[in-house]
């Protein structure tokens, strides 16, 4: 949710606001951060568009050197993860 636009947030959002942890987990100089699935929560996306667009930003080459997690607060969305994150374990 943007509360200063008084609108609710986008997919774009979501991998924006991935990509600013991201740099400032870079610019912090860490090793590694956790991340829960943005925007599942009380905005509402389904799992599976937040977690192919976190995948997209978490892939892009300034960030392959962070230790990356992914948290899923509920039994359900481990699955629709799993099917984004890794494919083949779904298969």
């Amino acid at each position: 949710m943007n509360y200063l636009e008084h609108r609710r947030a986008t997919l774009e959002d979501i991998e924006a606001g991935t990509r600013a942890a991201l740099r400032l987990a870079r610019e912090m100089s860490l090793k590694s951060i956790a991340f829960p699935m943005l925007g599942t929560g009380v905005v509402g996306f389904p799992v599976k568009p937040v977690a192919r667009g976190m995948l997209r930003v978490m892939r892009e080459p300034e960030f392959e050197d962070l230790d990356i997690t992914i948290c899923v607060h509920w039994q359900g969305g481990i699955e629709d993860v799993r099917e984004v994150f890794v494919p083949e374990a779904a298969a």
